[in-house]
């Protein structure tokens, strides 16, 4: 039998022990990219590859669930398998997006801009929680003012479902996710507060680096790359990305992003 290839070799991407350097490291702008920076396109396309797999194997259960659910005679095992079907779909969409947007030639993958509703991508990452805690509550507050934005579409709710599903994987499930969105001196702020497990003020410094787990997060699932991606995701719009929490506590992580980016487009 053949021996089939990992993707690190389809993609050429680096090994995992390379890659904390290969991701802190800079790269230049693409000419003529404008001002915003680009994200590499190697940390997506690892990221997507690692996605479509499972995905797909959610995907073929859901459809089988389906199939057989005259001989079951569950009503239930039909409509979880839709909502399934449904949750698989929506992030094939997003997987394939990002990574329809390499390209060959610079190797980097452009933002897409355009006016964005934040408080439908707020409505969309607490949906996804939502299929997987029932039980969870919100509590969102978003500005009239800051309702719009401008920027890539996909990226941003990326970002925002890695804040949301953070904060509901690291608080009791009865607890209060709160997502506020306001202008705050010429400035897109959206932040994310839990009342959660916190995070030792000895690791708040390093919480963004690629790989990096808080001490206390070790029997909750994860691979320490979703805030390294969440910040460049928001540094490529041209903001940051900071948190602030308290161990035992909770942790609140805010997003800037400057109005002077995107407030040009709605005039």
């Amino acid at each position: 039998m053949t021996e089939i290839p990992s993707p690190s070799v389809w993609l050429n991407l680096p090994k995992r022990a390379d890659l904390p350097e290969y991701l802190l490291s800079t790269r230049p702008l693409v000419p003529g990219s404008g001002s915003l920076a680009l994200i590499d396109a190697d940390v997506l396309t690892l990221l997507a590859h690692q996605l479509l797999t499972p995905l797909a194997v959610i995907d073929g259960a859901a459809q089988r669930l389906i199939r057989h659910s005259k001989a079951q005679k569950a009503c239930e095992v039909v409509e979880r398998s839709r909502r399934i079907r449904d949750a698989a779909g929506e992030l094939l969409l997003l997987v394939q997006g990002l990574l329809d947007r390499i390209s060959p030639e610079t190797g980097h993958v452009a933002l897409e801009q355009e006016i964005c509703s934040l408080p439908d991508i707020v409505s969309r990452a607490c949906n996804q929680v939502r299929f997987a805690q029932p039980r969870r509550r919100f509590d969102i507050d978003i500005s009239p003012s800051a309702e719009n934005l401008f920027g890539d579409l996909i990226l941003l709710q990326q970002m925002m479902n890695i804040l949301v599903c953070n904060a509901a994987k690291y608080s009791p499930q009865r607890t209060i996710i709160r997502i506020e969105g306001s202008i705050i001196r010429e400035n897109l702020v959206i932040s994310v507060q839990d009342s959660g497990i916190g995070i030792p003020a000895a690791d708040l410094q390093k919480l963004f680096q690629p790989f990096f787990r808080a001490r206390n997060a070790a029997r909750h699932r994860g691979t320490g790359l979703g805030l390294n991606l969440a910040r460049r995701i928001a540094r490529s719009h041209g903001g940051g990305i900071r948190a602030e929490s308290v161990e035992g506590r909770g942790s609140t992580f805010t997003v800037t992003i400057p109005k002077a980016q995107w407030a040009a487009s709605f005039a």
